[in-house]
């Protein structure tokens, strides 16, 4: 595991621990879809991210960079203390 702070989480600290009720609240009002619960089963050969460092590492590296206002825009060249 990675921890109760792990910043993929959706709520963080020692006790984060969703209900399957709460979790379907959630679940349904990100995708507007119903929380099937076997649909949390991973199938044969697949490895969850959490048992490859590696690849979680890979994954949550290339996800964008969120801040208080949404999407953080990132500097890709230039002087990095002059801002884009």
């Amino acid at each position: 595991m990675t921890g109760s702070n792990d910043c993929s989480r959706i709520q963080h600290g020692e006790d984060a621990n969703l209900t399957e009720d709460a979790l379907e609240i959630l679940v349904q009002r990100m995708t507007g879809e119903g929380f099937i619960s076997e649909h949390l089963i991973l199938s044969q050969g697949v490895m969850a991210l959490c048992e490859d460092q590696n690849l979680r590492t890979a994954v949550l590296a290339s996800l964008p960079t969120l801040d208080d206002s949404g999407l953080a825009v990132q500097q890709t060249g230039g002087n990095p203390n002059r801002g884009i």
